[in-house]
């Protein structure tokens, strides 16, 4: 029987394709100009990693590209519940979106300071609430 947070450890990030997609990752990075200037999960265990402003979709792409340019095996990225319907919702999991109904106050920031305290390691990215445009602050 699988244990109810078994699914934490079940990532794109800790899959055969890590290590490709590392590869990859950097060429794309060098390609278009960027580096990585300092690689967090090498110094820390736990983070929390904000992400903004948020104002595009591609803001995705990119991250994803610094997160397996960084080797982060315990990544996973507070997303949209909507995010993990399908077709491709099982794509999103694996992505390691822990899905959060927006909708209604559930105590979602607790529950995702829940899941990082119980993990010896792990990442939770995550993006402000209204920075889909572009805003003088957030």
């Amino acid at each position: 029987m699988r244990k109810k947070n078994e699914r934490y450890n079940k990532t794109l990030f800790n899959s055969c394709l890590a290590m490709p997609l590392y590869l990859l990752s950097l060429a794309i990075l060098k390609i278009i100009g960027w580096k990585i200037d300092n690689d967090i999960s090498r110094h820390y265990r736990k983070a929390v990693i904000v992400g903004a402003p948020h104002t595009t979709n591609w803001d995705f792409f990119f991250a994803m590209l610094f997160f397996f340019g960084m080797r982060m095996r315990h990544l996973y990225v507070l997303g949209k519940e909507s995010l993990i319907k399908p077709p491709l919702g099982f794509i999103m999991l694996w992505l390691g979106v822990l899905p959060v109904n927006r909708s209604i106050a559930k105590n979602s920031v607790a529950k995702a300071i829940e899941i990082l305290n119980r993990a010896e390691n792990m990442f939770i990215a995550l993006t402000p609430e209204g920075t889909r445009k572009d805003v003088a602050e957030w």
